[in-house]
C-alpha cells in the first residue's frame, strides 16, 4: 500500500490521488455491498467450522453465490451504462467516465477475492490468511507499476481488476494446497433460521456501510467541487494513513478476536476479552501515533511527496481521533458477533450523522476548508467511544481492569503532551520524545505485557495454522 501510493503521490501528483480516491470510495461502497451478509457468513462459517460441518459450509457458500452473482453482474452494467453520469456526480466532470468504465470490470471479480478473505478469517487458517494477503500484495504491485508507469491514472484504475484477479488465484492455489478447498457439490442444507439470520445481519450492515461510504463520497464530493481536485488528493493522503497504515492493527486483531468473539457464551468471557484486546491496542497505538505526529513531515514525504505537506496541519486532528476511534472500536467489537445489530446500527448512524454535520457546518461556515473534516473526525468519534461506553457498561455491566484504567490514563496525558508539543515546537518535540516515551513505557507497561504483546504479533499466526 505504501508504495502503491508512493508511485500514485509522485507521479500523478495530488490531483492523481483526489481523482484515485473517489474510484477507491466506490470500490470501498461495493466491497460492503457484496457479499450481502458479508459479516452473516463469517459468524457462522466460523462456528461451522468449529463444529466440524464441513458439507453446511459448502452449502452456505452455494446459496451466497447464487444471490450475488446476479447481483455483481447488474451492478457492473449500471457502471457501464451510467458511466457518464457517475463520473458527473463524483467530479461534477463527465470527463472521467472511461474510468468508471474500466473500473467496472472489476466488479464481477471483487465478489470472489472477497470470499476467499472471508473463508480464510472464517476457518481461523491465520498463517495461510497472512500468506494469502501478502503474496496478492507482491504480486499486484509488480503488476501495478508497468501499468501507472505506461498507462498513469488509467492504468491505477485498471489495476483494481489485476489485484482481484491475483487475489483469486493465489487464493485458489492456496486453499487447494492446504486440503481446505470447499467442495460446493457436496452439500448439506442449512436450516431456514441460520440463512434468515445471514441476510438479516447483512442487510443491517448493507445499509450501515452504505451510509459511510456514501457520507465519505459526498464530502469528497463537495470539497472537489467547493475547493478542488487537489485539496481533495491532499485529504486522501490524510485520511489514507488512518485507514490503511493505521487500520492495520485493526485488521490483525479483528481477525483474531471476532472468531473468539463468536463463541463466548457470558459476559464475563466479554468483559475479559475486551480488557485483553483493549491492554494491547492502548500499548501499540500511543507509541506510534505520537512517533507518527512527532515525525509527521518526514512521513508524509516518505509515503507521498513535499506536494502533500499541507496534510501535516490536518494531522493533529486525525491522529487523535484514530486514538478515540481505537478506544470505541475495542467497546464495539463485541456487538457484531453477539448479534446486538440494533445497537450497532443505531451508534453507527449517529456517528455518521455527527460526522457530515459538523463536517458541514464548519466546512461552509467557519472558513476551516479542509481541516473541518479532521476535526469532525476527531469530534463524532469522541462522542462515539462516549456511547459505546456507556452501553458496553449498561448491557454487560463492564469493568476496565485496573491496570487498564492506568495505562489508557497516562496514554491520554502523554499523547496530549507530546501533540501540544509538536505543535508549538519541533525540536523541543524530537528533544522530549525519547524521554517522554520511556517515562510512558516504565509507568503503564510491565515487561511481561511486553513479552506477551510481542508473542501475540509474532507467534499467534502459527497457532492458529
Amino acid at each position: 500500500m505504501f508504495i502503491r501510493s508512493k508511485f500514485i503521490a509522485v507521479l500523478l501528483g495530488a490531483n492523481g490521488v483526489g481523482i484515485y480516491s473517489q474510484i477507491l470510495n466506490v470500490s470501498n461502497l461495493i466491497v460492503v455491498l457484496i457479499p450481502i451478509g458479508s459479516v452473516g457468513i463469517t459468524r457462522f462459517l466460523s462456528d461451522f467450522y468449529e463444529e466440524g460441518k464441513i458439507h453446511q459450509i459448502n452449502y452456505l457458500l452455494r446459496r451466497i453465490l447464487a444471490i450475488n452473482i446476479p447481483l455483481v453482474l447488474i451492478i457492473g452494467s449500471v457502471f457501464i451504462i451510467f458511466s457518464r453520469t457517475i463520473s458527473e456526480l463524483l467530479y461534477s466532470n463527465n470527463e472521467y467516465w472511461i474510468l468508471i468504465l474500466i473500473f467496472s470490470i472489476s466488479v464481477p471479480l471483487g465478489l470472489f477475492n472477497v470470499l476467499i478473505d472471508i473463508y480464510l478469517k472464517s476457518v481461523r487458517k491465520i498463517s495461510l490468511y497472512v500468506r494469502f494477503v501478502s503474496i496478492n500484495a507482491i504480486v499486484s504491485l509488480i503488476l501495478f507499476i508497468p501499468l501507472i508507469l505506461i498507462f498513469k491514472i488509467e492504468g491505477v484504475i485498471a489495476s483494481f481488476f489485476f489485484t482481484y484477479l491475483v487475489g483469486i488465484l493465489v487464493g485458489y492455489l492456496i486453499l487447494k494446497r492446504n486440503s481446505i478447498l470447499p467442495h460446493l457439490k457436496i452439500f448439506e442444507k442449512l436450516e431456514p433460521g441460520v440463512l434468515k439470520s445471514v441476510y438479516k445481519t447483512g442487510l443491517i450492515m448493507v445499509i450501515i456501510y452504505i451510509i459511510q461510504q456514501l457520507s465519505n463520497i459526498v464530502i469528497r464530493s463537495l470539497i472537489a467541487n467547493t475547493l478542488s481536485i487537489l485539496e481533495l488528493g491532499i485529504y486522501q493522503s490524510v485520511y489514507a494513513i488512518s485507514n490503511n497504515y493505521f487500520a492495520l492493527f485493526f485488521t490483525i486483531m479483528y481477525t483474531y478476536s471476532f472468531p473468539k468473539f463468536s463463541t463466548f457464551k457470558s459476559s464475563s468471557e466479554i468483559i475479559k476479552e475486551t480488557n485483553e484486546t483493549l491492554k494491547f491496542l492502548v500499548m501499540i497505538y500511543t507509541p506510534l501515533i505520537i512517533i507518527f505526529f512527532v515525525f509527521r513531515v518526514f512521513f508524509i514525504r516518505l509515503l507521498y511527496s513535499s506536494d502533500f505537506i499541507y496534510a501535516k496541519e490536518l494531522l493533529f486532528y486525525q491522529l487523535l481521533g484514530d486514538y478515540f476511534k481505537m478506544l470505541s472500536w475495542v467497546l464495539a467489537i463485541w456487538l457484531i458477533p453477539n448479534l446486538k445489530l440494533k445497537a450497532w446500527a443505531f451508534f453507527d448512524i449517529i456517528f455518521f450523522v455527527n460526522y457530515f454535520s459538523i463536517f458541514y457546518y464548519l466546512f461552509f461556515f467557519t472558513g476551516l476548508g479542509i481541516l473541518s473534516i479532521s476535526i469532525s473526525y476527531l469530534i463524532s468519534y469522541a462522542f462515539h467511544l462516549v456511547l459505546n461506553f456507556i452501553y458496553i457498561k449498561k448491557e454487560i455491566k463492564f469493568i476496565m481492569s485496573k491496570d487498564n484504567k492506568l495505562k489508557v490514563a497516562v496514554s491520554a496525558v502523554t499523547i496530549a503532551l507530546m501533540f501540544l508539543i509538536a505543535q508549538n515546537s519541533q525540536l523541543l518535540a524530537f528533544i522530549t520524545i525519547v524521554p517522554v516515551l520511556t517515562i510512558w513505557l516504565l509507568v503503564s507497561v510491565k515487561k511481561s505485557e511486553m513479552i506477551e504483546l510481542k508473542s501475540l504479533v509474532t507467534g499467534y499466526f502459527k497457532q492458529r495454522s
